[in-house]
């Protein structure tokens, strides 16, 4: 069992090595919010699972040509297609003006999305986002509008489901009751929702059907030669590293541990740890402690009691505050020192003084007990 002063030095150890691990996180995290969006979903740098490069690459060999601005959202006259992948900056008010004047005047906006991502975008047309239960990992095209060629049924792996009125938009993918991709018309424009980015992804569009699905819906909106907009200027890159890679929830779920640990112990660092019975030296039976004493002189019948409840004490107080009991008495107060205020310590020591002396009588001896009571079931 550890004194004091090991528990401090091992409280040092241990938080040094937390510090370094959330350290090591915190500086990987300053690489992703100064380096490439390379790592986040939808981005069309992003050559993992839940890029979007196959999909600026396959737009390219289609003959469509490929902006990504870098800068504010402005689309041009000439753009025809803007696409909103897995937004994860929030639209100023400029954006938002921008991108619905555009769609206005014959622009072809398309948004996927789903959780923990900003919604400005959509509520500017009074959608919203909700949870799909059960989620759906198919939908069937229910639309001749993006089926041909044909494809039938698209593999959407969904989370989520749009909320708007049937009546409003159609729908392509799901049904009334719950909406997977919808359009609508927005003056000469038109805007295509979709409650989920897998189809759009580099291991979505692996799939025959997603591949033949998206190149159904830009050839439906998009001559070759015509240019097609990805929006990679709505990446905050903190909260997309902080809520979509493992690393960020990693990070989180660490200090929120470290919370409810700290929480569940109300224990300042360094301080006392109550142990339990286990790590306390062996204790006799209350009838063989009674056996033993029947069996001393009775000239050191006084003395024997008041060395076991000495050593009761020290147990409780051990147990309290996270010491061992089995130090020398001399240590063991030295240690208290740390926990009792002088009134408490003085009655210790005056315990101890006490404890052989030989001339005690009856009624000092149960007002020594009783102040031995008093001290081990008193309230930290």
């Amino acid at each position: 069992m550890m004194t004091t002063s090991r528990r401090f030095a091992g409280d040092s150890i241990g938080i040094v090595f937390v510090l370094a691990g959330l350290i090591a996180i915190l500086l990987y995290s300053l690489t992703q919010w100064v380096g490439p969006t390379g790592s986040f979903p939808g981005s069309v740098e992003n050559q993992g699972p839940e890029g979007a490069q196959a999909l600026a690459a396959s737009l390219i060999q289609l003959g469509y040509q490929v902006r990504t601005p870098d800068a504010a959202i402005a689309p041009q006259p000439a753009d025809k297609i803007l696409f909103v992948l897995a937004p994860d900056g929030d639209f100023s008010t400029f954006d938002l003006l921008n991108i619905q004047s555009w769609v206005q005047a014959g622009g072809t906006l398309i948004i996927a999305q789903d959780a923990n991502q900003p919604d400005e975008l959509l509520r500017q047309f009074g959608l919203r986002l909700a949870l799909l239960f059960p989620g759906r990992r198919q939908a069937e095209l229910q639309l001749p509008t993006l089926n041909w060629p044909w494809v039938g049924t698209v593999e959407v792996e969904a989370r989520r489901q749009v909320r708007v009125d049937c009546g409003k938009a159609a729908v392509h993918l799901g049904d009334c009751a719950a909406p997977i991709l919808i359009s609508f018309g927005q003056g000469n424009g038109q805007v295509y929702v979709m409650s989920t980015l897998h189809p759009f992804t580099n291991a979505g569009l692996q799939q025959s059907g997603n591949a033949r699905f998206v190149q159904n819906l830009v050839q439906a909106n998009a001559l070759p030669g015509e240019t097609i907009v990805f929006d990679e200027v709505h990446r905050d890159r903190r909260s997309s590293w902080l809520f979509q890679t493992r690393e960020g929830w990693g990070l989180l779920f660490s200090l929120l541990a470290l919370v409810v640990y700290l929480i569940a112990h109300r224990q300042r660092f360094g301080g006392p740890r109550p142990t339990t019975q286990q790590h306390e030296p062996e204790r006799r039976r209350t009838a063989e402690f009674i056996t033993a004493i029947a069996n001393v002189d009775p000239t050191h019948q006084h003395t024997s009691v008041r060395r076991h409840y000495w050593q009761r004490l020290k147990r409780q107080l051990g147990r309290r505050y996270g010491l061992d009991p089995a130090l020398s008495d001399q240590h063991f107060l030295a240690e208290l020192k740390r926990f009792m205020d002088d009134y408490e310590l003085s009655k210790c020591i005056t315990l101890l003084i006490t404890m052989n002396d030989p001339v005690l009588n009856n009624f000092e001896l149960q007002e020594w007990t009783r102040t031995v009571l008093d001290l081990g079931t008193r309230e930290r």
